[in-house]
């Protein structure tokens, strides 16, 4: 009959290379599905929220032996915290009792907290009769920080 074709060798590869073209499509669609899903997922069911801070410096810190006044400076390692989140900032002394306690409170952090920036919390006038040392428990959304400072200002 004398016709000519595709080698069998040349079939197989252009098969193989059709075939790998698209599994690498299908994969990179599903990638980006998955994590819409996932992203989704995550938030409604509320978490995914990953924040993370670092205690950078305890400045302005004064008591007066019935008032603490003090600015917390710290540096946001993690996902921006919008202005306005509920923190729960407690601060307790050596004993364990607590000196200070907000709870869920939406006005210490007033303003967005970018991602690799310092940002700070001030408390102002809070009833507090115990000399330090006191150890600050800050939780944002269920990301707990701990810090420990020995001094005050008197």
């Amino acid at each position: 009959m004398g016709k000519k074709g595709v080698s069998p060798l040349i079939a197989v590869i252009l098969l193989l290379v059709i075939t790998v073209a698209m599994a690498g499509s299908i994969m990179v669609f599903l990638r980006g599905t998955l994590t819409k899903l996932q992203s989704q997922v995550g938030e409604s069911m509320g978490g995914t929220e990953v924040y993370s801070i670092r205690i950078l410096d305890i400045s302005t810190c004064n008591w007066d032996g019935s008032k603490l006044n003090m600015t917390i400076y710290f540096r946001n390692e993690g996902k921006r915290i919008p202005g306005g989140t509920p923190i729960t900032l407690v601060i307790r002394d050596e004993d364990g009792n607590n000196l200070v306690t907000k709870i869920d409170d939406t006005s210490l952090l007033p303003n967005d907290c970018e991602r690799d920036k310092t940002c700070n919390i001030t408390l102002t006038n809070e009833a507090v009769t115990t000399a330090p040392p006191y150890y600050l428990y800050i939780s944002i959304k269920g990301n707990d920080f701990t810090y420990t400072f020995d001094s005050c200002a008197s």
